[in-house]
């Protein structure tokens, strides 16, 4: 499998539109994955400690952080080229410039898969923030399809 360095501006749309959805407030994932052992305890629905471990590290996507979050995701790029062949070329800055296209989700879907098949060489990428935040993205695409819904259809059994 090969892998490139995808262009800024494929960045700068996946996040423009990530921005936009917000239609039960900002994008959120969780950073870094709770594993600790007080967030599940057997017979309690959600036990205390799962809400306070999932308040402290839940991450969002904002105009605030969408620098940031751009940036993780550029690293993970360049990561992931840097580990298909074996160079080490450190990532440039990033700097969100609004996508000024207006995307369906199935284009974002089709920018999501690119990023995610030109960052996944190395090891660690589905244990990643730069992962997560993409399935948070690509999940708010999903929900966004024309026709889809959790819903089952009238008149089935």
């Amino acid at each position: 499998m090969s892998a490139y360095v995808v262009e800024k501006k494929l960045i700068d749309a996946v996040l423009t539109y990530g921005l936009h959805q917000r239609e039960f407030g900002p994008l959120a994932w969780y950073w870094p994955p709770a594993n600790h052992p007080a967030a599940y305890e057997r017979g309690i629905a959600i036990p205390e400690a799962s809400v306070i471990i999932a308040q402290e590290i839940r991450a969002t996507l904002t105009e605030e952080t969408v620098a940031r979050v751009g940036q993780v995701l550029w690293d993970e790029n360049v990561k992931s080229v840097n580990y298909r062949y074996d160079e080490y070329r450190p990532a440039e800055s990033y700097h969100y410039k609004p996508f000024p296209v207006s995307l369906t989700p199935a284009n974002v879907l089709g920018l999501i898969n690119c990023l995610s098949y030109q960052s996944c060489e190395h090891p660690e990428w589905e244990d990643s923030e730069a992962y997560a935040i993409l399935q948070s993205i690509k999940a708010a695409a999903i929900d966004a399809l024309p026709g889809y819904s959790w819903e089952m259809p009238t008149g089935s059994r």
